[in-house]
């Protein structure tokens, strides 16, 4: 088990980046179209309270959906529908995660400070342009299923 919420975080975040790099080469996103747990795997990434591997989750799932024209965009649904059914949340892919950004981004402090702000924020060492940049990751995932399903 991890000793504290920084060393959980690292370790988190130590995965996805060599998960990032992998699929940055040819050979390490086919493994990740054949193996749909890969996707899975990388999709409860975003249970993790750590916003950089959060925006970093947020951006393998968009490049998944993207990068073949949307061929793994049902891999991406299933994985998280399956993220927000193991949250005990209603079994719809955005259903957890819009939840868990929703109250990520309203822990921001008053006026961008800490004043205010919630322990994740503070523990991120308050906010950034990483939470700028994962709040743009929302539409970009939502969009394709809009155009693609009936939500």
């Amino acid at each position: 088990m991890y000793k504290n919420d920084t060393q959980q975080s690292g370790e988190q975040w130590t995965s996805i980046s060599v998960n990032l790099t992998s699929h940055n080469f040819q050979f390490g996103a086919q493994e990740a179209y054949t193996h749909p747990a890969i996707v899975s795997q990388v999709a409860t990434s975003l249970n993790t309270p750590h916003l950089q591997t959060r925006k970093a989750v947020a951006d393998v799932l968009i490049f998944f959906i993207y990068e073949r024209d949307f061929q793994a965009f049902p891999l991406v649904i299933n994985a998280l529908e399956t993220l927000s059914t193991a949250n005990n949340e209603a079994a719809t892919p955005y259903a957890y995660w819009f939840k868990s950004m929703e109250q990520f981004l309203s822990g921001r402090g008053v006026m961008g400070s800490l004043v205010g702000a919630s322990d994740e924020i503070r523990r991120a060492g308050g906010p950034d342009s990483s939470m700028n940049d994962y709040a743009v990751c929302a539409p970009v995932l939502e969009a394709p299923v809009r155009l693609f399903t009936n939500f």
